[in-house]
């Protein structure tokens, strides 16, 4: 039987919290889908309840979780399989990349996609779902160029694999020694997809070309995924992000400086 989150996470979190002995804190970054909270477990440790909001993709976060656990992802500590509530390690110190060097930022992503890989495979919605939305037939040459890429790679792609498919620099951790990932999407699809969402970020401060080029160049040599799926892949995930949020200039900048990119690589021959 699917999970079913709870229609009142508030409550929710004072039930688990009598069941599994915790002193909640406060709330947490990442409650756009999820009820967040720091807590305190009895036996002192710092630990995070997250407890998925009723139709939101967070559903499934205790499964998607606990597929990583062990391949780069946060280690589960308990769950509920009614609601989907999950409870885990508070990272510590919990810093994210945005603070590193670029190039080091780079490899430290894709060592931890490498862990990921290794993660065992299981049921999951496939990348095709997002891109049905892109429409070659767009008015929009950007959209229109980001659909027939997106297609191209659906129809040549050799392996689908698990994907986190939301590895950027604000969701992997650093937890004493090593780098970690958190919150993952969970798609099904192409492994050269993974670099996808490092590519375009931070997205508040949108890197140029010359960055985004040298990116996928790094992540080419790491992973040793082919050049021109990384550039195809997060060209047509970044403008389909600019679908889903119309308005928001940020994400056009970012697919228009990673098809810069590929146009000064000469990846961009779709």
């Amino acid at each position: 039987m699917e999970s079913l989150p709870s229609p009142n996470p508030e409550a929710e979190a004072r039930r688990l919290a009598a069941e599994w002995r915790l002193q909640l804190g406060e709330a947490m970054r990442g409650g756009m889908c999820a009820l967040v909270l720091a807590a305190t477990a009895a036996d002192g440790a710092e630990v995070v309840l997250k407890i998925p909001k009723r139709e939101t993709e967070e559903r499934h976060a205790a499964q998607y979780l606990s597929a990583f656990a062990g391949h780069g992802g946060v280690p589960v500590l308990k769950e509920d399989s009614d609601t989907g509530s999950v409870l885990m390690p508070r990272l510590r110190p919990g810093t994210d990349l945005t603070g590193v060097d670029e190039r080091e930022a780079v490899e430290i992503c894709a060592r931890l996609i490498l862990r990921i890989r290794s993660a065992p495979q299981m049921a999951a919605p496939h990348l095709e779902t997002w891109f049905s939305a892109l429409d070659p037939a767009a008015d929009d040459p950007l959209v229109s160029l980001a659909a027939t890429v997106s297609r191209r790679l659906l129809s040549t792609a050799d392996r689908d694999c698990l994907l986190h498919a939301d590895l950027h620099h604000f969701n992997i951790l650093r937890s004493g020694d090593e780098w970690v990932a958190i919150d993952p999407k969970v798609m099904r699809g192409d492994p050269s997809f993974e670099t996808s969402a490092f590519m375009r970020n931070p997205i508040d401060n949108v890197p140029g070309a010359d960055v985004m080029a040298e990116r996928i160049a790094r992540f080419s040599e790491t992973l040793g995924d082919p050049p021109d799926r990384i550039w195809g892949w997060a060209f047509a995930q970044t403008a389909l992000s600019s679908v889903w949020s119309p308005g928001t200039s940020d994400w056009r900048d970012a697919a228009e400086a990673i098809y810069e990119a590929g146009r000064v690589l000469g990846l961009d021959s779709w």
